[in-house]
């Protein structure tokens, strides 16, 4: 069946004129990314041959299906909700052989503009890394012990590619532990929302990042400190990415500046890196007031109640003590880790 569906598209069956090879009004994105020809047969390998009348059958469905979008597309262009015109441009292409063609071979390199790619990358989201990180944020108790609770909105992703290694540079899985010297900027972070409507219109976001995991000797316990906290960050459907670059044509409100974890000698098992994304209320602008919060002992959710900010999408990852510790405490002027005795005792240090 995919030979056939792949020579349908190189030998361009398509007969006549019809909404999927008009594309004076219709992205080019759409189309079939550079199928692929058939490779010959082989010697001494059985020559498949196609059943009978198969082209013909593909030809009589294509317009069928053909028919369909273009009715599709004649309700969309009297649609006044920009949502739901979305939602049935999607339909209109959601049999396309070419648009399906493109999400079976190049799921990566997908036109997210077109509302029909941006309904398939939701699903491709629901359907693995939604589920991976829900598991992470549980399974390292990040929810509760940060935030109560998340309904994530939006696929958030972080690298730290001031590395040179592949191993470190790439886009990081929830919940994986890394050295600190591999964490030892700011991590560049994408923000992917799915939802019908203008592509061009401009979120506003706050980033935190906390570690619950600060060991505190005043209570025999843990505290956590706030390490990075960025307020109106605005991000589109196409400049969907926090970097270096953002900070330097934008004014952003940097009321934290980074610092990554530090792990000390047998303070845990690992340390938790929590990074929230917040929706700003009404897409408006905030002011920090840095003198209101303590971000040595913070608290994420009265900070996040204080702004009216709505947790839409979260990441983690961990760390422990290692080699490049003091190096990183050194570049940050932190003073020298302490070593902790491998029992806690029953009563505080101090």
């Amino acid at each position: 069946m995919i030979r056939t569906f792949t020579r349908f598209l190189t030998q361009d069956l398509r007969a006549g004129k019809g909404v999927w090879t008009d594309f004076t009004s219709r992205a080019e994105s759409l189309k079939a990314q550079s199928p692929h020809q058939l490779a010959p047969t082989p010697p001494n390998k059985k020559v498949y041959h196609s059943p009978p009348l198969i082209n013909e059958t593909f030809q009589q469905a294509y317009e069928l299906l053909q028919q369909e979008s273009a009715n599709i597309y004649k309700t969309a262009q009297s649609e006044s909700d920009p949502a739901v015109k979305d939602k049935l441009l999607a339909m209109a292409e959601a049999k396309n052989p070419e648009v399906l063609y493109n999400m079976h071979r190049y799921p990566q390199s997908l036109d997210l503009s077109q509302p029909v790619y941006r309904n398939f990358a939701r699903k491709q989201w629901e359907g693995h890394d939604l589920l991976v990180l829900m598991q992470r944020l549980e399974q390292l108790k990040v929810i509760p012990d940060t935030m109560p609770t998340l309904v994530p909105k939006v696929d958030v992703k972080i690298k730290f590619p001031h590395n040179t290694t592949s191993e470190f540079s790439g886009w990081i899985t929830p919940g994986e532990i890394l050295p600190a010297f591999a964490v030892s900027q700011p991590p560049v972070i994408q923000v992917q929302h799915f939802d019908h409507g203008d592509v061009h219109a401009v979120r506003k976001y706050t980033v935190l990042v906390v570690n619950p995991d600060e060991p505190d000797l005043t209570t025999n316990s843990f505290r956590t400190t706030l390490n990075y906290g960025v307020a109106n960050i605005g991000l589109s459907l196409e400049d969907n990415t926090l970097d270096v670059g953002k900070y330097l044509a934008e004014q952003l409100s940097v009321f934290r500046e980074y610092e990554p974890l530090v792990p000390e000698v047998n303070s845990g098992n690992y340390q938790r890196a929590c990074l929230w994304l917040f929706a700003q209320k009404d897409n408006a602008d905030i002011s920090v007031d840095t003198n209101a919060f303590n971000s040595q002992n913070f608290d994420i959710r009265q900070f996040s109640e204080s702004y009216g900010l709505e947790a839409v999408g979260a990441h983690v990852w961990r760390q422990v003590f290692d080699r490049s510790v003091n190096r990183v405490r050194e570049q940050y002027g932190l003073p020298s880790g302490r070593v902790f005795h491998r029992v806690r005792k029953a009563h505080p240090l101090i």
